[in-house]
């Protein structure tokens, strides 16, 4: 099952994703890998999805959790939360870059 969301298309949307963040990558050092097993579900039928899932990831500075929440619709993916947060200082850091009005 771990097989099957490592090469999930959320997986690798988010592990690239935080690869691409600067400041996560500032705090964790590159490359930032996955680390551990990945907690959650993941689900398709047909055309549609789901996933829940949180992925254990690390970099030569640190180590971190990544979550991520979201559907798919017409094989597109659309993320509702991804997110990482740091264990040595609890910090959360949105990876969708939303600005809160």
């Amino acid at each position: 099952m771990s097989e099957l969301i490592t090469e999930s298309t959320p997986h690798q949307d988010a592990i690239k994703k935080i690869n691409e963040d600067e400041y996560v990558v500032n705090i964790l050092g590159e490359p930032i890998e996955t680390d551990g097993i990945m907690n959650g579900s993941l689900s398709y039928k047909n055309s549609k999805g789901s996933a829940d899932i949180s992925i254990p990831v690390k970099g030569p500075k640190g180590e971190a959790k990544l979550y991520l929440v979201g559907t798919k619709e017409n094989e597109q993916w659309t993320y509702t939360e991804m997110y990482v947060i740091i264990e040595e200082t609890d910090e959360q850091i949105d990876l969708l870059g939303y600005e809160t009005p």
